[in-house]
Formats: structure tokens, C-alpha cells, sequence
């Protein structure tokens, strides 16, 4: 915008036939007068009609407040200028400028000037637009002010050092290609807060109006930008939404986002229509301590989705490869609510996540400090996620099949839906996930070993059904059981139970007892015998207790404490 205030105030300044440099300062003064405002230059040099060099112009608004300032600008241009319909701005060059706009209703302070320059003439009825083209653009120490009380956005810009290589300006084609630029230290601010206009009736009113073919989100006047290159150094980018609460510190917040140290390069960037397509290559940090060390990706940016193909992203201790999508219906609206609102797609391959970098955006993983490796595809919001031929491997903990995950970020109350090909766990890697167990001393799950599952799991952590085979250290069973593991209280148990030649006596810490196997209904709760109530149905086909062997057992009865009470045959 700086740029095109300029470029308005520099056309006004030297379109008149003849021109001297003393004339300038006259201009100026005309132009104050018919703008009903302030135009002033401190100094000014002009030579053979196609070079200008300006100090301390300032323009101010209708309100005496600054609108523009240009501690010097530097002009070339075309040869004898004020002969040409279309000016060629061959080379700007502004240094330490401020602009400022600001507005507390409909009209910005600025419109005076887009009214003058702009808009037809009431004499004539011919139109005083005119068309330009740039080539080279310097800037140095510039800083840009947008306050609009009225919708309640702020935004705030500046960059120490900028160096813009035009091709061309197509006026009539709407197209702007640009050769490369070179951004130092840009950093861009925006925040969101209640304006004094509760609703937008105008804005609605207005989009109604254009063709449906037309009717794109960003680009309704239907320019088409080009750029080869775009490089930037340590740039920095914030975006503030208005939130009753303080910003949160120890997570990562999208309503209160701040990005720092951004740097890397935007290759080949195409924005046509609606959607803006580049190749990039960025690293930064954000302040919830998300530290970006590669983002290499081939980037498609729509209204309604953020895409990134062939992608590789480093974070902290994790490696993310290869595709990965956001979809939303409104893209500040919906990130003020990523866990429910953005669906994410997910390919993953070859990729290493660690539980820490997810504990940035889901603090209750902060404790799991595991490592996973991972493949296959998912998909979902944060709350409501699926993968299909998923491969997990942590630690001694190897994952492979399809799982749904409802109620995340909260794993403890997130309902799980796994139908498994293979897992792969032991008690140590357990625990981590299903604190209860720890609570567990007797039967001895630790004793297990390791163990390889192979089934469904429904349900939560502390709560789900298991129906599979398990095999362990101990012996293989085959169930269809419901687990409930409260945090505090016994644990409680239903369903059907088979094994053959599993070892008992080890897994309750009881020498008497050895291997049983059995086939039967079992319901109950506690593990303890001092806190056993159980019921079991079924046969005992064999059970090997203090050095007998017996076969052929029937019961139906039920277990409490260290007494049996009900039906048993042998």
C-alpha cells in the first residue's frame, strides 16, 4: 500500500508539461490545496525529465495527521514522461517511511486521494485512472500502521531492507509478474477485536452482487500474480484474535499465534483466482516452543484448504513426511478452533513424531516421552481422527491396522477403535498409557512379558472391550472381555475367556498353583484374593494345584474373598 500511495503522490507531483525543480514545491502546494490537506517536500532534484530524488515528503490527512512520510525517495523513469500516457517506473528506491491508515467508520483516511487520482472526473465523465509499470524497488526502514476500529482489525507491518525486480505490470491482462524479491527482517501483525459495526450488511450486499463466476473469496477483481523467487530473513509474523482468557504459555494457541526467526525461500509462486500455489522452504519458531527447522513443500493455499504435497518438516524431535492437508469453511474463523473445526489428511511416510512435540498442542502427553515411528494414511479432525493401514512402532510397542480416535486431545477420555492385524506391547510401554495398572500389584501383569495381539479393541483406556488373541510369556488367550480400570477402586471384568496351558500360579505369585486351561463366562471385579467377587461358567479342562494335576473340571459359582460358593464337578 505504500508503494501505491507513493506511486499516486509521485504521478500527481510530475505529471505536468513543462516541469523545473523549483516547480515541484509549487505542485505541491497545488496539490495541497485541491486535496484540501498537506503536501510538503523539504528537498527535490530532477534531471533530463526522467530522474527525481525527493526528501521529507509528508502528506497528512484530512485530520492534520500523518498519512505518508518519506525520509527520501529516488525515482527513475521514463524519458519525458509527462508526454506518455503510461509511466514506466524503471527504479524506487524509498528509505525510513511511515504510513499510516486508520479509520473509526466506512471510509479510511486515505480515500481522498484514491477519490482524486482515481475516480472519473465529474467535468469530463472520463475516468483520471492511469496505468504504470515497475521495475526495481528498494526500500529501507519502512513501517505500516493499519487501524480499522469499524470491522476491529489491526494490522502492522515493517521491514529493514527490500529488494523488488519487477517484469511487468499488465494493466489490461490484470497480471503482475515478479523476478525475485529479498525480504530482511519483515514482520507483519494482525489482530482481531469487536469493531463498532456489530454486522457487515454492506459486505454481504456487495458479494451478492458479482457473477458467480467471479464470486472468489480473494481475488474478485481477478488479477493473476506471478513470482519466481521470493527469499526472506529472519522474518516474524503474529496474528491475535480477542479472547477473554490470557494467552496460554505452556501450549501451542491459534488464537494468539506468534512466529519468530522465519526464514527460507518461495519458489515458482503462482496466486490466480483463488488459490495460491509455490514451492517452499522455511524454518521459524513459534512461542508455545514449536521449532520449525524444515518445511520443504510443494504449497497449495485455497479459501477453503491448506495444502502441502511432497512435503518434509522437521519440528523439534520429529520428521514429518509426505503429504498433509488442512480443511476448513473459513480459514480465521476455523484455526480460532483447530481441534474441532480443521480436518486434517494425512499420508505418512517414513516419519518420526515424538510425544513431546504433540504435547505442544496436547499438553496430556507431556509424561509419555516416547518416540514413534510411522506409516500410512489418516484422516479427521483433532477430535474425531481415523487411519487406515497404519504402522506405529514405539519403543517395544509395534502397532499395525486401522484405528479411530474420538476425543482427543484428553487420551484418557478419547474412545478407541482399533481393528488390529498385529500388536505388539510389553508392561512397561503399557503403563505409560494406562496409568491404572501401576495400582495393580496382584495378578502380576508385569509377568506377562511381552505380549502380541492380534484382534479389536473398542472403548477407552480405562474402560474398552478386547476380542483377539494375546499371546504372552505366560501363554495364549483367546477373549471377548470388558476391562474397567478406575484410577481408584477395583478393577471389574466380563466376557469369555479361553487358554491352553497358561501359566496361573506365575501371574497371581502363587507357588501352588501351576498351568490352567479353561474355557468359560467370567464376571467379577478385584484381582486380590482379598478383594476377589467373581463369578465363572464354564470347564476348567485342566488345572495343576499343588503338585496335582486336576482334569475335567466343571463350575458355576461364584468367588468371593477366599471362600466358593456354588457348583462344581470333577
Amino acid at each position: 500500500m505504500a508503494i501505491i500511495l507513493l506511486v499516486l503522490l509521485l504521478y500527481g507531483l510530475l505529471h505536468f508539461s513543462p516541469i523545473q525543480t523549483w516547480v515541484v514545491k509549487k505542485v505541491a502546494a497545488n496539490l495541497s490545496e485541491k486535496l484540501n490537506t498537506t503536501v510538503t517536500v523539504k528537498k527535490v532534484d530532477l534531471a533530463f525529465f526522467n530522474k527525481l530524488s525527493i526528501e521529507g515528503l509528508m502528506v497528512e490527512d484530512r485530520k492534520k495527521d500523518t498519512l505518508l512520510y518519506a525520509g527520501s525517495a529516488r525515482v527513475n523513469l521514463t524519458d519525458w514522461f509527462f508526454l506518455k500516457d503510461k509511466i514506466t517506473f524503471q527504479y524506487i528506491a524509498l528509505s525510513d517511511a511511515i504510513v499510516n491508515m486508520n479509520r473509526t467508520d466506512s471510509v479510511w483516511n486515505y480515500q481522498f486521494l484514491m477519490d482524486y487520482f482515481i475516480s472519473p472526473k465529474k467535468s469530463s465523465g472520463k475516468s483520471a485512472s492511469f496505468e504504470f509499470d515497475l521495475k526495481e524497488i528498494h526500500l529501507n526502514n519502512i513501517y505500516f500502521n493499519k487501524v480499522d476500529k469499524w470491522i476491529g482489525q489491526d494490522m502492522i507491518g515493517s521491514i529493514k531492507n527490500a529488494d523488488i525486480k519487477m517484469e511487468s505490470v499488465d494493466h489490461k491482462n490484470k497480471q503482475v509478474i515478479i523476478n525475485d524479491i529479498y525480504l530482511d527482517q519483515p514482520y507483519f501483525a494482525i489482530s482481531d477485536y469487536t469493531g463498532f459495526e456489530t454486522s457487515i450488511k454492506d459486505s454481504t450486499e456487495i458479494i451478492s452482487k458479482v457473477p458467480e463466476t467471479n464470486a472468489f473469496r480473494w481475488n474478485n477483481s481477478g488479477w493473476v500474480i506471478q513470482m519466481k523467487k521470493l527469499q526472506i530473513y529472519n522474518g516474524s509474523f503474529a496474528n491475535d484474535k480477542e479472547t477473554i482468557r490470557a494467552p496460554y504459555t505452556d501450549q501451542f494457541d491459534g488464537q494468539h499465534l506468534k512466529f519468530s526467526s522465519i526464514s527460507g525461500s518461495i519458489d515458482e509462486l503462482v496466486f490466480k483466482e483463488d488459490t495460491l500455489k509455490a514451492n517452499i522452504l522455511l524454518t521459524a519458531n513459534e512461542r508455545s516452543g514449536l521449532q520449525i527447522k524444515k518445511l520443504r513443500s510443494n504449497m497449495r493455499f485455497t479459501p477453503e484448504q491448506m495444502e502441502f504435497n511432497n512435503l518434509d518438516i522437521e519440528i523439534n524431535n520429529s520428521r514429518i513426511s509426505n503429504y498433509f492437508s488442512m480443511n476448513y469453511n473459513h480459514f480465521s474463523e476455523d484455526m480460532n478452533d483447530f481441534i474441532n473445526k480443521v480436518t486434517l489428511k494425512i499420508d505418512l511416510q517414513e516419519s518420526k513424531i515424538s510425544s513431546d512435540d504433540i504435547s505442544i498442542f496436547a499438553p496430556g502427553m507431556a509424561n509419555w516421552k516416547k518416540i514413534f515411528y510411522a506409516e500410512g494414511n489418516a484422516e479427521g479432525t483433532i477430535d474425531n481422527f481415523s487411519a487406515k493401514k497404519l504402522k506405529i512402532k514405539s519403543g517395544n510397542t509395534i502397532i499395525d491396522g486401522d484405528l479411530a480416535l474420538r476425543g482427543l486431545p484428553d487420551i484418557h477420555s478419547t474412545f478407541i477403535d482399533y481393528k488390529g492385524n498385529s500388536l505388539q506391547t510389553n508392561y512397561s510401554d503399557l503403563v505409560t498409557l494406562i496409568p491404572a495398572l501401576k495400582n495393580i500389584r496382584q495378578p502380576q501383569f508385569n509377568k506377562l512379558g511381552n505380549l502380541y495381539y492380534k484382534g479389536n479393541f473398542t472403548g477407552f483406556l480405562n474402560d474398552f472391550v478386547a476380542y483377539g488373541t494375546i499371546a504372552t510369556d505366560l501363554g495364549v488367550i483367546n477373549a471377548d472381555l470388558n476391562m474397567k480400570l478406575p484410577d481408584h477402586g477395583n478393577p471389574s471384568y466380563s466376557g469369555k475367556l479361553v487358554t491352553n496351558g497358561f501359566k496361573l500360579g506365575q501371574f497371581i505369585n502363587d507357588p501352588k498353583v501351576g498351568s490352567i486351561s479353561l474355557n468359560g463366562k467370567l464376571t467379577g471385579s478385584g484381582f486380590e484374593l482379598s478383594k476377589l467377587n467373581a463369578n465363572f461358567d464354564g470347564n476348567i479342562s485342566q488345572i495343576e494345584y499343588n503338585g496335582y494335576n486336576f482334569q475335567n473340571l466343571v463350575i458355576n459359582g461364584d468367588f468371593n474373598k477366599n471362600l466358593f460358593t456354588g457348583h462344581l464337578t470333577i
